[in-house]
């Protein structure tokens, strides 16, 4: 009756069987249990060898679409579905691997200090399938991708996500105030912390405390509000600071809180930390340089050539004139748009200008680029437009910016502006003599995003170009989106080089790592205030999910990763801007349009908003905060 049958003979069958071929059953039922047990604990040694490798780093991640072919097919709703939910509910996600990661995947574990990588491999689960590339327009297949790790029964509405989004808040809120408080920064691994500038002055608090009142969060802010009233003494920092970090980080935060709750604590600080900042434009040029120490006002550049930033020079604009209009101290705004007015008298290409001049020379070398040391300069164009405008100052200053960025991104649209082989729109660098390029976009250029689409949205500056503007203003989120959807880890790199000659976008530099940057969420962030599109809003559940997997420490804070390739390869770093600006702008995302609507605040480049309000008074801080404090 064959095997089968025989296996499911009733027992009489069996007994009836003569005994010769019992004892011969019994005999080859003896020798399989011998060998099982002589070649199992081999097996089981072989098995595990197999999990370790996975562990270490080492298992290669299948191609996309290799795997689970017939889900691929046929995408839907089965491919948000699935395994078990994470801390917060959502899945560990781990994206498919492409040959535009193919390269990190194979990063050594070994050759980068890393910390938890055991941990992290036990949080994995497998992939969740993806619809398969389907020919050459990649921007159209990162389009049609469902979002990764989604559970179909988890409530995401906006009220639920800010839930998770403020739980992720305190989460490092809470590891900063056991290992950290009163320093500047949490070192999350080491539980200890760093400082900002060789002395502490908090600066975690003073950045972030304008989000525990965006985000409602009464008892922590009370906490921050205390320290800064009676421990924040900028005539006792005995040491040099960098004028860029601290205008925008403390100044910035400041006005920002002063704006948001009316305390006149907030402002006498801010007014005592802007006339020490103040002594950095007492220079031959009227430029500020890079470092005044806060007590004896002593200013110094240790840089070659006395070397000057683009950024540095053009990104002090918005707090000069917000402290100016609320001390009623006119010699800060001045100060700033002096040295705003040399950068605007020198000679540009198109409207672009070098990332590095001298102050003594005033010559100019570096890169045309919108990344690194030039990025927030481009930013203040616009936002000082719209603050003198909507402020009613006078009408040649907002003129003056405006005309400047209508110009510079006109110029960055025609000379910085590359189409990759799959229909992604780049952000190239360009060297100074404009005969050579390099073919990489940073992460700090996806602010270009959302600035260029709020000029275009709120402005009249692009004429009938604006349509056009905007247009390109989406396809480069959709490229700064990229930056996370196509690595193992769903979390960009800081920098991403685009190969002219390969069959693939993205491959990794030595700039690989993730530091919770805010830049491509506040682009979404604004372009779904702009346009009701609900993709942004996806698209930064997608990070925020990644920063929940790879990021988020159990026993507190977050950290950087030093290479997206490698999930375990913790940074021992939680910057102050990720509670700041990156948890402020996602937070903001799934918030009611009606809660700092853009037309009536601005925010500056560390996500501090300033009230665009002519009327504004400490009365109407002092109802926006009670009003922040009683939403849900």
């Amino acid at each position: 009756m064959g095997r089968r049958g025989l296996l499911q003979a009733p027992a009489t069958a069996r007994i009836s069987c003569p005994r010769g071929w019992t004892l011969l059953a019994i005999c080859l039922t003896c020798l399989a249990i011998a060998s099982l047990y002589a070649t199992g604990p081999r097996a089981y040694h072989r098995a595990a060898e197999s999990v370790d490798a996975r562990a270490d780093g080492s298992r290669k991640v299948r191609p996309l679409g290799a795997a689970n072919a017939d889900l691929a097919a046929s995408p839907g709703e089965e491919q948000r579905a699935v395994l078990a939910p994470a801390r917060i509910g959502f899945l560990p996600t781990t994206p498919p691997a492409t040959a535009a990661n193919a390269a990190p995947n194979n990063v050594n574990a070994s050759q980068t200090g890393t910390v938890g990588k055991t941990a992290a491999a036990k949080n994995r689960t497998k992939v969740v399938p993806q619809p398969a590339w389907p020919g050459p327009s990649k921007a159209a297949w990162l389009e049609s991708l469902p979002a990764w790790g989604i559970r179909r029964e988890l409530d995401w509405t906006p009220e639920a996500v800010r839930g998770r989004v403020r739980g992720a808040f305190l989460h490092a809120w809470g590891a900063y105030k056991r290992f950290a408080w009163g320093h500047d920064e949490l070192k999350p691994i080491s539980q200890t912390y760093k400082t900002f500038s060789h002395i502490d002055m908090g600066l975690t608090i003073v950045d972030a405390a304008d989000t525990m009142v965006v985000m409602g969060l009464e008892g922590e802010y009370a906490q921050a509000r205390e320290w800064i009233a009676t421990h924040l003494d900028f005539g006792a920092v005995n040491a040099s600071v960098s004028f860029f970090e601290t205008t925008i980080r403390f100044l910035g935060g400041l006005l920002s809180t002063h704006y948001l709750t009316g305390d006149a604590v907030y402002l006498d600080k801010a007014v005592d930390l802007g006339a020490r900042l103040a002594r950095a434009f007492n220079t031959s040029s009227g430029l500020p340089e890079p470092d005044v120490h806060l007590m004896t006002g002593a200013l110094s550049n240790s840089r070659k050539t006395h070397e000057l930033f683009l950024a540095e020079i053009g990104s002090c604009q918005l707090e000069m004139a917000a402290l100016s209009r609320l001390s009623g101290n006119e010699t800060f705004t001045r100060l700033a748009e002096a040295a705003e007015g040399v950068v605007l008298e020198s000679p540009s290409w198109d409207g672009l200008r070098t990332t590095s001049m001298s102050s003594f020379s005033r010559r100019w070398w570096g890169l045309y680029s919108m990344g690194n040391s030039a990025d927030s300069y481009y930013e203040y164009l616009l936002k000082r437009h719209i603050q003198a405008r909507a402020l009613g100052e006078p009408p040649e200053t907002s003129q003056k910016y405006g005309a400047e960025f209508a110009k510079a991104m006109a110029g960055m649209a025609r000379r910085l502006v590359r189409k990759t082989a799959h229909g992604l729109s780049m952000l190239a660098d360009v060297g100074v003599a404009r005969d050579n390029e390099a073919r990489r976009m940073h992460h700090l250029a996806c602010f270009v995003p959302g600035t260029l689409a709020l000029g275009a949205a709120t402005t009249t500056l692009f004429g009938d170009r604006a349509d056009e503007m905007m247009a390109l203003a989406r396809e480069l989120a959709l490229t700064c989106y990229s930056f996370y959807k196509t690595t193992r880890t769903g979390l960009g790199p800081d920098i991403v080089s685009f190969p002219m000659d390969a069959d693939y976008d993205m491959a990794p530099t030595g700039v690989n790592g993730n530091h919770l940057r805010p830049e491509t969420v506040e682009s979404l962030f604004v372009l779904y205030r702009l346009t009701g599109d609900r993709k942004y809003r996806q698209w930064g559940m997608d990070i925020f999910v990644a920063w929940e997997t790879y990021a988020r420490l159990p026993a507190g804070g977050y950290s950087t990763l030093l290479s997206v390739a490698d999930p375990g390869s913790h940074g021992d770093s939680q910057e102050s801007f990720f509670l700041a600006e990156s948890l402020k702008y996602l937070y903001l995302l799934f918030e009611d349009p009606a809660v700092l609507p853009l037309d009536e605040w601005v925010f500056n480049t560390e996500a501090h908003p300033f009230s665009l309000d002519r009327r504004w008074s400490p009365e109407a801080g002092r109802r926006t905060f009670e009003w922040l404090m009683s939403r849900e």
